[in-house]
């Protein structure tokens, strides 16, 4: 080797002919494919007759393997390593071994005849590869390769048609194969090492270093798997399984080999049902995997499915709703066919179309059902719907699973602020007939009609096939609801697609064209906000002031008129016309927690896709709802935590008597109202009226800059 060294220096160090670097790589490259085994291990070493036995450690178990050891035994731990039991721990631990010093070593099975008490270990490079159905003297097409965007080769209907290219440590030939070997054998006093028998020596494959080698999940110890397996029920990354498994053992597990880990322990859980009958969790399609999760977790679900017309049930669609919880089932023909959600022929003919293309594209027989949509809603979730019913947000988000389907998420707020999610539905998109079936059949069904009756607001953004429907349904099921447009939505993202950039504006304006816009959006909010106009007067007053601010010489000098006007209309087009459903005088009078944006919704449907246990895009949907469901019961035991922590702490910060009997938000709110009432002054006007008025010792300055009109107000209190 060391003069195969020497030429390839030599030949570096000249000017030679790519005919003579290249034969001075193959020289050394062929040194490289021949090396030693080793394999440091702990023993019992042959001693001198009389002398005791001791266990030391082997820097080589091999070295005993020559010749001159003939005769001799090399005895293993009887107390780790016993007959009757022992051998796959001995097996798996001199695997482990061999790979701490790059050797990837097998066993080959047993002797036969007299040699029936040993087991032979070869190289994994020592058996010829076994060609299947698929390999390429069979199949001449494989998967492309590209530089530029080389995964493309294997997605899509092109690349999944085409077989994998696979490769294998095995040799396909037989001259190419390794004869590394070593065999053990066993009698009345244990397992040991047949010495003087053997070969050392790799050969035909480049030799690693065992950080580079694949750490086979088998050789796993039981209680590192473990914690593999705990982090991936927890629904974290796989990633972090992977990361946790290097920091503890140093060893590094390829990312398909925890998928796999996580894959067989879920696999193992979902193979006992309910009622411990077993199943065959690889024979179910993705969607009735979802519905066994569902069953096994006690989760409430209704799902729109497509069906063959029978004799029995003329139409094609039906809806069923399966309480577990409850121990209660529902399945009926409903929606396309009774008067009370029968669809317009346009909405009926969409629904129609995506089930004949998915029915065409899965390929599915008569028999078959295809699931359309599918909604569920936790336990713990339902009942914290049930203590908080007042509002509830309505959103959907894309890039959670791989059929790519809309998730729509429903939330409520709870007695701290915080948000919590009461509903989840996988759509097939989002046309007006999934809003028809989700408003009127799955919300009555999963929530109960005595809870959606106090339900006081639903917030949503701008969809059209969505508030059509819930305008629809709310005239029909929910007529005390005030539906309200996400103020977010209505300002900022319409003003960012219908009002002009400070790129118009001459640069010495673009800083007070800033500053204009910032005001003329303020003040937009500011109908929405309470405080601000509590009355339609006061909005129709505030409203005029804008309109003047906006034709005033201040606003017109830094935007220009043309841009002045496109901002005019913006408002005219895009803002008034929703007014009875963002104006707060509309609802001041409803329980709405003072909520007129979409926002911490949104942070909802943001933190799903990046907690600790996000879902992805690749995900079946199976596999979401699985860590959906994981991240409820987490959620809602979390809440229920600090609930706990709140009734028995004492709040050092307020001295009201109240403190002991509400949480944080509440008696933070009640020390603040409490600080203010000496705030407020009043006045008889008559025999039995008074006049009460806020007088704030600290008179408010109007800046110049933020022209957006505060109103003064006079409550009549009367005497009965």
């Amino acid at each position: 080797m060391a003069s195969s060294l020497a030429k390839f220096t030599d030949a570096l160090s000249q000017l030679l002919t790519t005919e003579s670097l290249q034969k001075a790589i193959d020289e050394l490259k062929n040194d490289l494919q021949s090396w030693d085994a080793l394999i440091a291990f702990p023993v019992v070493l042959p001693v001198l007759p009389g002398m005791p036995a001791t266990l030391s450690y082997c820097n080589n178990l091999l070295e005993y393997t020559k010749s001159k050891y003939k005769g001799q035994k090399v005895y293993f731990c009887q107390s780790k390593y016993p007959l009757h039991d022992g051998w796959e721990v001995l097996k798996n631990d001199l695997e482990s071994a061999a790979l701490e010093q790059g050797s990837a070593i097998i066993s080959n099975g047993g002797g036969t005849g007299n040699a029936r008490n040993s087991k032979k270990l070869i190289c994994k490079c020592g058996r010829v590869y076994q060609r299947g159905l698929t390999d390429k003297d069979k199949v001449k097409t494989f998967r492309n390769g590209s530089l530029h965007s080389d995964r493309k080769n294997s997605r899509g209907p092109n690349g999944k048609r085409m077989p994998r290219r696979t490769s294998s440590m095995r040799p396909d030939n037989a001259n190419s194969v390794c004869r590394m070997s070593f065999t053990i054998k066993w009698d009345k006093n244990g397992y040991y090492l047949y010495c003087g028998y053997g070969n050392i020596k790799h050969t035909n494959h480049v030799k690693l270093a065992g950080k580079h080698m694949t750490f086979p999940k088998r050789l796993v110890a039981d209680a590192e798997r473990d914690v593999v397996e705990s982090i991936g029920a927890a629904k974290a990354l796989h990633a972090v399984a992977r990361n946790v498994h290097f920091q503890r053992t140093g060893r590094l597990l390829s990312h398909s080999q925890v998928r796999y880990m996580h894959n067989m322990a879920e696999k193992i859980t979902m193979a006992l049902l309910v009622d411990g009958s077993s199943i065959n969790i690889d024979a179910l399609s993705d969607s009735e995997r979802m519905f066994e999760h569902f069953k096994l977790h006690g989760v409430n679900y209704s799902l729109l499915y497509n069906h063959v017309p029978t004799e029995l049930a003329s139409n094609s669609t039906s809806t069923s709703c399966q309480a577990t919880v409850d121990n209660n089932s529902l399945t009926s023909c409903l929606l396309g066919m009774t008067d009370a959600v029968k669809l317009p022929p346009k909405e009926n003919e969409d629904m129609l179309r995506f089930a004949n293309e998915h029915r065409d594209s899965y390929k599915l027989e008569n028999s078959q059902k295809l699931m359309i949509g599918c909604a569920w809603i936790h336990p713990k979730e339902k009942r914290l719907f049930q203590l908080f019913p007042e509002v509830v947000h309505v959103d959907s988000t894309a890039d959670t699973n791989k059929e790519g389907r809309p998730l729509l998420t429903m939330t409520g707020r709870d007695s701290s602020g915080k948000h919590f999610t009461i509903l989840r539905v996988f759509l097939p998109n989002e046309r007006a007939f999934v809003f028809r079936w989700l408003f009127r059949l799955v919300l009555p069904s999963l929530l109960g009609t005595k809870w959606t009756k106090r339900i006081k607001v639903i917030i949503t953004d701008g969809d059209s096939q969505e508030t059509s429907q819930l305008d629809i349904a709310i005239a029909l099921l929910f007529p005390d609801v005030l539906r309200v447009r996400c103020g977010w939505h209505i300002v900022d993202r319409g003003w960012k697609r219908k009002c002009p950039g400070y790129q118009l504006v001459d640069v010495c304006n673009r800083n007070k064209f800033e500053v204009v816009t910032k005001i003329i959006k303020s003040w937009l909010y500011s109908w929405m906000q309470p405080w601000q106009c509590e009355t339609e007067k006061e909005y129709n007053i505030s409203k005029s002031l804008l309109f003047a601010y906006m034709q005033s010489l201040e606003v017109v000098s830094v935007m220009g008129q043309q841009n002045a006007s496109r901002i005019f209309q913006f408002i005219r087009e895009n803002v008034e016309p929703h007014e009875s459903h963002y104006c707060f005088h509309k609802r001041k009078t409803v329980r709405h927690y003072d909520t007129f944006v979409n926002s911490a919704h949104e942070g909802t449907n943001n933190g799903l896709k990046n907690s600790a246990a996000p879902v992805l895009p690749q995900y079946t949907i199976d596999q979401s709802a699985s860590v959906l469901t994981k991240n409820a019961s987490v959620n809602t035991l979390a809440k229920e935590l600090a609930a706990g922590q709140q009734s028995i702490r004492h709040k050092l910060w307020s001295d009201l008597p109240t403190s002991k009997h509400l949480n944080t938000l509440g008696e933070s709110l009640i020390v603040k109202e409490w600080k203010l009432h000496k705030a407020y002054g009043l006045e008889r006007v008559a025999l039995d009226t008074f006049h009460v008025k806020h007088c704030n010792p600290k008179p408010v300055m109007v800046k110049q800059s933020a022209p957006i009109p505060l109103f003064q107000r006079a409550a009549a209190l009367l005497l009965l």
